[in-house]
């Protein structure tokens, strides 16, 4: 998180939450603007404000650690002292494969522990940073590692790489079972 953020979140502790306002979509991109107005929410282009968004773009309550909290599992954007809940269209990261290395859209690099195929074709990854959907663009390039052995799937970096499992759920239980929320 950036200092600026830090600073401004002790000198105004009390700012209301925002929700509704800031989207991420299956492709990785930051829109902004309320669903269902007049104007309908736009891609944010500008390469700084896109920066910001990814360095601060955190989530705060872990479904499995607060169960009980009214936002756990979901992830925000803290925007100064204010938090603001982002909708996913996916997943909270999504994510790129280029060269054998998994990337999530604000460009940290990924060590995945497994997959999940949902029965929409959406396919997600487990990692150390968040749950993250396969970005479409990127979707070729993970097939080519796809291998079954013994009836169920896996994926492999390289022949004689190590095994991760691709696990299959139904697209109906994906927040439940991955332990996030699209939506506040």
């Amino acid at each position: 998180m950036d200092d600026s953020v830090i600073q401004s979140m002790a000198k105004w502790p009390n700012v209301p939450d925002c929700y509704g306002w800031l989207h991420l979509n299956a492709q990785g991109q930051w829109l902004m603007g309320e669903v269902g107005s007049a104007t309908p929410p736009s891609v944010v282009a500008h390469a700084g404000l896109q920066g910001f968004m990814n360095r601060n773009y955190l989530c705060p309550f872990p479904k499995n650690a607060y169960p009980e909290h009214a936002c756990a599992g979901a992830w925000a954007l803290q925007n100064g002292p204010q938090r603001v809940w982002v909708t996913l269209s996916t997943a909270p990261l999504v994510v790129q494969l280029h060269q054998g290395v998994f990337t999530a859209h604000t460009g940290v690099a990924l060590e995945l522990s497994g997959f999940v195929l949902a029965s929409d074709g959406v396919v997600y990854c487990r990692s150390a940073q968040g749950v993250g959907a396969i970005a479409s663009r990127s979707m070729e390039t993970f097939s080519q590692g796809v291998v079954e052995h013994g009836g169920a799937l896996f994926w492999q970096r390289t022949e004689g790489a190590a095994l991760l499992a691709i696990e299959q759920y139904d697209a109906d239980l994906i927040e439940t079972k991955l332990e996030f929320v699209r939506h506040l």
